[in-house]
């Protein structure tokens, strides 16, 4: 399905180094034919202590994967000053990073932006699938951010253990 929808076209893929995002990478590795067509995107700021070592580690040395940090550190600073509560964090956060991916979509030409996202990250932000509607139990930093190019979310039908198995 990804390598219908994608063809020869660009690929951002927001690569937190988790396991959400290191199985579409892996997804994506299958499906797609050109080396310099998938850049992957680690934002930096709101990560884990070992996170971005382990996207270096895991994936810097693919041929078919370009790998790019961006230090956005300051920005998410920035906007988390004043911010008590965890959904105006939360509502802060996702200011950047679609900041971020959107201006990397940009500088690389993507067509599509791919992201771990799982049904439970769509449910819990008051999403549901085919339409469905759910109460909003918190936003995620990754749903309904109505990028300028479509999203590639293979994940979404899946809770966290199918995830990992596909990964598997």
């Amino acid at each position: 399905e990804i390598k219908e929808k994608v063809g020869d076209k660009k690929v951002l893929l927001a690569l937190s180094g988790g396991s959400d995002s290191s199985v579409v990478a892996g997804l994506l590795k299958k499906s797609v034919t050109g080396k310099k067509q998938v850049r992957g995107v680690y934002i930096k700021g709101i990560d884990r202590p070992d996170d971005e070592a382990s996207v270096l580690e895991n994936f810097s040395h693919e041929e078919w994967l370009k790998v790019k940090i961006v230090d956005a550190t300051d920005k998410f600073l920035e906007v988390l000053k004043g911010k008590v509560t965890m959904p105006e964090k939360r509502i802060a956060m996702r200011e950047v990073y679609k900041e971020v991916l959107e201006k990397e979509v940009k500088d690389f030409g993507a067509e599509f932006i791919a992201q771990g996202t799982l049904y439970t990250d769509l449910s819990e932000s008051g999403s549901g699938h085919q339409g469905a509607k759910r109460a909003q139990i918190k936003l995620h930093h990754n749903t309904n951010l109505n990028f300028s190019v479509p999203e590639l979310s293979p994940l979404d039908d899946c809770v966290k253990d199918g995830a990992r198995d596909i990964g598997r």
